[in-house]
């Protein structure tokens, strides 16, 4: 069996004459021990590859039961780093941390983009070292999931009481919902016409600049704030079970980022919102069968015409098989156009006609779906 895969290595350590046992944090499988022999020869043409902090693409072959190295090629050795002791020493222990929050065969996306930027900011950036190790330190806490959290409401700041997550029940309440999620046509639904043939379309929030459900939506789309993606997704997922419109949906896709957008982030928020989501249906998540193969620019700020522009051709299915014959549910964080969703509904549904795709966006905006309050 082999495996090809981008990697970084995190630990090497020397084994009988010429070969290292590496520790490398995949792309695909998440933590590997992999055995690399002969790289330790002058002639050893992996060598430069299977070196501690350096990032590459690996083929790797099952040899019984262990994983060896069959090919590598460096991609990134972040010389500024190895040419300076004190940022040497700190990305070994980046590394060291790294090796000790990753598990064993278990992907990890979010630890593995904190690591390569904190690295890049080490070897590019005109930072202070100190300043990048405290960065490195809160994420990292942050991904292992103990994230800086108050007892105050998300929202507006109260004191939660016992039975209480994230929002206060007053917030809960008081909250700008739509009610979409009952209703088969709806303004969310109603955008989509003429456009993309979507089963069905929902929002669950109405987007309200200054408010603290907008500070809530920044926190866990910029700050890291992870924990509350996923509870709210919870949240909007109960209310769309229990609406009966979407009981037969099979899957839940998030919409992706594109991979240095998501470096930069450190995870995609829409995979936390499709995870709470999808545990109130009952569905799994697919992250790997739709990729974003451009890096547009951000659509704020940009008319109609040039946020549908701007996504063009930004989406691709990677594995449409995984997505043929299946209802799947579209999910984003916001929607103001819809523009994006639906370019990337349009691409879903040319590349596995066969299947239905549903939309549903935590928050949308109230003047764009033309909705007065």
């Amino acid at each position: 069996m082999h495996l090809t895969t981008k990697a970084l290595v995190l630990r090497e350590v020397n084994y009988k004459e010429a070969d290292k046992i590496l520790t490398a944090l995949t792309a695909d499988e998440g933590k590997m021990t992999v055995s690399a022999r002969g790289v330790r020869r002058k002639s050893g043409a992996t060598a430069a590859a299977c070196q501690q902090l350096c990032w590459g693409e690996f083929t790797l072959y099952e040899y019984q039961g262990r994983w060896a190295v069959k090919e590598a090629a460096a991609e990134r050795r972040f010389e500024g780093v190895r040419g300076d002791l004190e940022k040497l020493a700190l990305a070994s222990y980046f590394a060291e941390v790294t090796e000790t929050l990753a598990e064993e065969g278990q992907p990890e996306p979010e630890l593995l983009s904190l690591t390569l930027n904190s690295l890049h900011a080490l070897d590019k950036l005109s930072l202070p070292p100190t300043q990048v190790k405290t960065a490195f330190e809160w994420k990292a806490m942050a991904l292992a999931g103990y994230e800086p959290m108050t007892d105050g409401c998300a929202v507006c700041g109260t004191p939660l009481v016992r039975g209480e997550r994230t929002v206060c029940t007053l917030c809960r309440t008081t909250a700008p919902m739509t009610g979409y999620w009952r209703e088969a046509d709806n303004p969310v639904f109603r955008r989509c016409w003429g456009l993309v043939p979507v089963e069905r379309a929902s929002g669950f929030l109405f987007f309200v600049q200054g408010s603290g459900w907008r500070e809530l939506i920044h926190a866990f789309k910029y700050r890291g704030a992870w924990r509350t993606a996923r509870e709210m997704g919870a949240w909007y997922g109960h209310f769309l079970a229990e609406s009966g419109l979407y009981g037969d949906v099979d899957l839940v896709v998030p919409l992706p980022l594109h991979p240095f957008k998501r470096c930069r982030r450190g995870y995609n928020q829409a995979e936390y919102l499709a995870e709470g989501i999808a545990r109130q249906l009952g569905v799994p998540v697919e992250r790997h069968a739709v990729c974003r193969r451009r890096n547009t620019a951000s659509q704020a700020r940009k008319a109609l015409r040039e946020r549908a522009a701007n996504v063009e051709g930004a989406f691709a299915v990677r594995r449409p098989e995984r997505l043929a014959g299946r209802h799947v549910l579209l999910v984003d964080d916001v929607m103001t156009t819809g523009s994006t969703l639906l370019a990337c509904a349009a691409e879903i549904l040319r590349a596995a006609p066969d299947c239905r795709v549903s939309l549903a966006a935590f928050a949308v905006s109230r003047r764009e779906l033309g909705v007065k309050e």
